[in-house]
């Protein structure tokens, strides 16, 4: 029998749990070609694969965000691309345009069901989408998730918790 798979969901960057989100949505695209034939027939080829997961965060404190964008996370000691030296002990965020030098994470995203389902976007990086003040009372942060997989690698996996093994 056929079983719903239902929330509340949990999601997880690598080994970080990411917590109070309001929001998440889900964005998958396909690239096509499509070939006509002489006939007149059209034959539709798929391609390319692209997905992402946007979510909505509560808790957009500086400790909670250098979970997410430790590629911008700034420790206390530092200096800021404007120049601050960063006193706090919590750090900072500092988003800047990627340097030659500079590198992101890659992590597996997994959204976990209370049934313990899991949606898997695989070797997804994280990128700002944007800030929000809701009503003058809150500030949000909305961060997209992007699939990378390695060449030959799936991008979206769905299976149970506890329901595959590493290679060895």
């Amino acid at each position: 029998m056929a079983k719903l798979v239902k929330g509340p969901f949990s999601i997880q960057w690598g080994s970080n749990p990411i917590l109070d989100v309001s929001e998440l949505g889900f964005n998958y695209d396909v690239a096509t070609n499509d070939y006509e034939t002489i006939q007149g027939t059209t034959y539709t080829v798929e391609g390319a694969i692209t997905a992402s997961v946007e979510v909505t965060l509560l808790a957009s404190d500086v400790a909670s965000l250098a979970t997410i964008f430790p590629q911008y996370y700034v420790p206390k000691g530092s200096t800021l691309s404007t120049g601050e030296q960063v006193t706090g002990q919590d750090g900072a965020i500092d988003i800047k345009a990627a340097a030659c030098d500079s590198s992101s994470s890659n992590y597996d995203l997994e959204i976990t069901s209370c049934n313990d389902e899991v949606t898997r976007l695989v070797n997804a990086r994280t990128s700002l989408s944007g800030v929000d003040f809701a009503d003058n009372s809150l500030r949000t942060v909305t961060v997209t998730f992007r699939g990378e997989p390695e060449n030959g690698q799936g991008i979206l996996q769905f299976f149970g918790e506890n329901a595959i093994s590493r290679e060895s």
